[in-house]
Parts: C-alpha cells; structure tokens; sequence
C-alpha cells in the first residue's frame, strides 16, 4: 500500500508543477500531442516505482531530475536552458508547498497519535495541487499572460519568502508542540490549520500583487506612448494648420500667376505650375480620419513619420460611432502596430 500512496503522491506533484508551467510560466505546449498527459502519468508512475525501490538518495535525485526533463520534454516547445530554468524553480516551489503541508499534517499527526507518512505524503501533494489550482484561477481572472512578465528577481523574492514561510511554520510547530498542544488539542490544530492557510494566502497574495504591479506598468507606459503620441499630433496639426493658412494666403497670388501663364500662352508651364498647386492642396488634405480621436492621433502621427522617410502608407476603414472598445485597448492595439 505504501508503494501505491508513494506513486500517486509523485504523480500529483508532477501535476502540480505543469499546473504552474501552464497557468503561471505559460510555456508553449505541444498541443499535436493528444498523448502527452498520459505519457507524463506512466513516466511518473515508473519514476516513483524506481526511486521507492532504491534506497541510493544520489540514485533516486537523478531519477526524480531525469524524469523532470523528460516530462518537460513531453509537454513543452521552448528550448533546452528555459526548460532547464522553469523544471527547477517549479520543482523547487512545489516541493516547499507540499513541505508546508506535510508540516501541518504532521503536526496534526503527532497531536492525535497518528502516524502515516505515506498517506501524510498524498494529502500533502493533494493539498498542494488544491493550492496551485485556487491560485491559478485567481490568477487568470486577472490576466492571461499568467508571471512570465514579472521579473526575475521579484520571482526570487517570491522563492525566499516561501522558505520563511516554512521556517516560520517548523519554528513553531516545534516551540509549542510539547508545551501547548496536549493542553487543549482541538484549539491547538485549529490555530495550526488557520496558521498555514494565513501563510499560504499570503503567498497567493504576493504572486496576484506582484502581476497587477506589473500590468499597472504595462498601462503606465501605454498610456505614456499614447499622450506622446496625441502631443505629436497635435503639433502636427498646428503645423498643417499653418501651412493651410500660409496656403490659402498665397492662393490668390498663384491665381494671378495662372492667368499671366494663360494669357501669355505658356501652356506647359501653366499645366507643371497648376499641377503643383493640385499636389500642395492634396498634401494638405491628406489627414487621416477614421472616426475616433484616438485612433485618429496614433494614425496621422505615424503617416506623418512615413511621410517624412517618403514611404508610402493608406488607411482604410471607419470606426462605429459606438465603439464599445476601451481606449487603453485601442491605444495598445494601434501603438503595437
């Protein structure tokens, strides 16, 4: 039975850290591979049969690591150092996670008398899986880009915080078990499971905090990009402004021209000359107007920037008057393009 405990004890810890791979790191997958789940599962299970059977703890390392490259491997496209990178970190939180757990079991375990290591190993992995699976809806309520934005060393705060955490958790649990737990049992595992959910809630608290900074700094520079970018535009329109009304003052000059030119018989230099006047007033009418402010700025100031490196560029299309798209949404999409 301890062997059948120890194997889906590993298998649910392997769960756990594609749960994180997938919803935390967004590693690209290998979706042509219907199978690669249940190729995981029987690795998983064949891994934790061998290193059950070993008792070489150098032996039963390198099966655990060559078993997490492999399943990496199975799941994942991304390259050799990142998958590397990713199976070590994520093993290494989930490994602390169910650590946490184990504790509070085991504590519990020591409270009432009862002692099962394997089955304290299953629900701690159980319990870890639990953890990983409320966080990551929380999380992808919030965005869809999961931590992979987030940088590396607040990730490493993250990591050490979770080793506190479990200090603190050993600390105590070995203060007080002698002195106070056999006092009043029931408070005693009350306040150790209310203390544990605390640490684990703080933890979830962290990761959303840490993500909502950080696409609190993704708006900030959009928002950023586009004010800039409506300032250009509305100097580029002071500058067309003036030159329409530098144009139109000159107009009636041009026109007398025209008609010397006329008179005077001078067809080809009337037609270059009529033919000039055409393109400065198609100049100034080329701003772009798509039917929303927004949109309108970031356009016209990138048309004016292809106009200026002399690369041709045309706009089709026209916004709804209700346009149920938000202006950060918007002013991302255009900006990126």
């Amino acid at each position: 039975m301890s062997i059948l405990y120890s194997i889906i004890a590993d298998v649910l810890h392997i769960a756990g850290i594609l749960l994180i791979c997938k919803n935390y790191l967004r590693l690209r997958e290998k979706t042509e591979d219907n199978y690669r789940y249940v190729k995981v599962l029987f690795l998983s299970a064949f891994a934790s049969l061998m290193i059950h059977e070993t008792g070489n703890r150098i032996f039963a390392l390198f099966v655990y690591l060559a078993c997490l490259v492999i399943v990496f491997k199975i799941c994942y496209i991304e390259n050799n150092k990142k998958i590397a990178i990713c199976a070590i970190w994520v093993s290494i939180i989930v490994e602390f996670i169910e650590l946490i757990a184990m504790l509070l079991l085991d504590t519990i375990g020591e409270v009432v008398d009862f002692s099962n290591d394997s089955l304290e190993n299953v629900l701690g992995a159980l319990f870890s899986l639990g953890v990983i699976g409320v966080a990551s809806r929380l999380l992808n309520k919030i965005t869809d880009e999961g931590i992979r934005n987030i940088s590396t060393r607040y990730l490493v705060f993250f990591t050490g915080n979770l080793f506190v955490n479990f200090y603190i958790l050993a600390l105590m649990a070995n203060v007080t078990l002698e002195e106070e737990a056999f006092s009043n049992k029931f408070a005693y595992i009350i306040i150790c499971i209310l203390v544990t959910l605390g640490l684990f809630i703080e933890m979830i608290s962290v990761i959303l905090l840490l993500v909502s900074r950080n696409m609190y700094k993704e708006k900030e520079l959009i928002i950023k990009q586009y004010l800039e970018k409506q300032a250009a535009y509305y100097e580029y329109l002071k500058e067309r402004e003036i030159e329409t009304k530098k144009f139109r003052h000159d107009i009636r000059s041009h026109l007398y021209f025209l008609n010397t030119l006329r008179k005077e018989g001078k067809n080809q230099e009337f037609e270059d000359y009529f033919q000039d006047i055409i393109g400065k007033v198609d100049d100034l009418g080329n701003s772009i107007c798509v039917g929303n402010d927004i949109v309108d700025a970031v356009l016209n100031q990138s048309y004016a920037d292809a106009e200026r490196k002399h690369i041709k560029m045309k706009v089709t299309g026209h916004f709804p008057s209700k346009c149920n798209i938000s202006a950060y949404n918007l002013c991302t999409i255009f900006l990126i393009c």
